[in-house]
């Protein structure tokens, strides 16, 4: 009994390290131009000190303002 316990607790290890994805990392470019790894809970645009996390939500024309740049 004891080494079933053990067979399903190595199991279980094995299935949550399979799960993990490192892959899903981005590489990006900091200000000097080196790259590195990072992962963000959303995508975000910083634009003058201040970040705008990008969504889908729908904006009236009415409420655009002029155009700053690029994504």
């Amino acid at each position: 009994m004891q080494h079933k316990k053990f067979i399903y607790f190595i199991l279980l290890i094995f299935l949550l390290v399979g799960c993990n994805d490192e892959t899903s990392n981005e590489t990006t470019f900091n200000d000097e131009g080196n790259s590195g790894t990072t992962s963000w809970a959303f995508e975000f645009v910083n634009y003058n000190g201040i970040s705008y996390e990008l969504t889908n939500t729908e904006v009236s024309e009415n409420n655009v303002g002029e155009k700053i740049g690029e994504v």
